[in-house]
């Protein structure tokens, strides 16, 4: 789903549940361009999306991206480069460092394209990546048995497997302590990869965080709106379509316009000294 800056659904493309999150960028962006002909645009999109062919896709058709890296999947130069206190700077608060790097693939077929390289830490997302493993390993911990593993039935349904390691052919699983530690050294860091050269740190970082506004639009299908749109089971392509178009893409669309309009009556009566 795409929206505009104020959150409002534009655009929305289905995709079979087997397709993996990389693989839908470019056929979604290639849909948006052919219909709305797009020419100047930022995307925005986490790291979901961060793989080198949807970045240098972007890069060829001279669009503007904002997209959220893959820190702990970098290479051990690049998790040496975060971790390097050298060169971080503290703008009132925001701690940051960049640099600037040639768009290649597998460091070659440079392709005249530059990325910026913006690693941040906050102390509040330090606190909360610490809590977010907390709560995995502590969901672990109380499935244990007298021997500290939890069998594979036990942990089906566990959302992330990336603390915990398999034993026995994969029967059972242990705390992966190495991974752990491994991971606390990257609490609080987060990188963005931009070609908005003309942006200060502060405003790729907003921008960026207006990413919510589809995180929004998803919780609004999944909650407010589960229990109004009627269930229907179908199973024709087309047909699914139109039902998601008629009753979740409108609804959301309708929402957050009447929020929208909502907020700019409120702001001009503000502005007006109206009670």
């Amino acid at each position: 789903m795409a929206t505009d800056e104020n959150g409002i659904p534009l655009h929305y493309k289905i995709f079979p549940g087997n397709v993996a999150d990389p693989n839908t960028l470019i056929p979604f962006m290639l849909e948006i361009a052919d219909i709305y002909e797009v020419n100047s645009v930022t995307i925005i999109a986490d790291k979901g999306m961060s793989v080198n062919r949807n970045i240098r896709f972007l890069e060829s058709k001279n669009w503007k991206y904002i997209i959220s890296y893959r820190m702990k999947a970098g290479s051990k130069q690049f998790k040496e480069y975060i971790l390097d206190e050298k060169d971080y700077i503290n703008d009132g608060g925001l701690i940051y460092k960049t640099r600037d790097i040639a768009s290649s693939y597998n460091k070659k077929r440079i392709n005249g394209h530059f990325r910026r390289q913006i690693i941040s830490f906050s102390q509040k997302r330090a606190t909360k990546d610490k809590n977010d493993r907390d709560i995995l390993i502590q969901n672990f911990t109380k499935k244990m048995n007298k021997d500290n593993l939890v069998s594979c039935d036990d942990l089906a349904g566990s959302k992330k497997y990336i603390f915990f390691k398999p034993i026995n052919k994969g029967a059972f699983y242990e705390l992966d302590i190495e991974k752990i530690q491994e991971d606390q050294k990257y609490d609080g860091y987060y990188v963005y990869e931009t070609n908005r050269t003309d942006l200060s740190v502060k405003e790729v970082i907003n921008l960026y965080s207006k990413q919510w506004q589809i995180e929004s639009n998803f919780k609004t299908l999944k909650g407010k709106l589960s229990g109004t749109v009627p269930n229907v089971f179908i199973n024709l392509k087309p047909y699914c379509w139109l039902h998601l178009f008629m009753f979740h893409f409108i609804s959301v669309f309708k929402l957050h316009h009447l929020h929208s309009k909502f907020k700019i009556r409120t702001d001009w009566k503000k502005q007006n000294h109206w009670a």
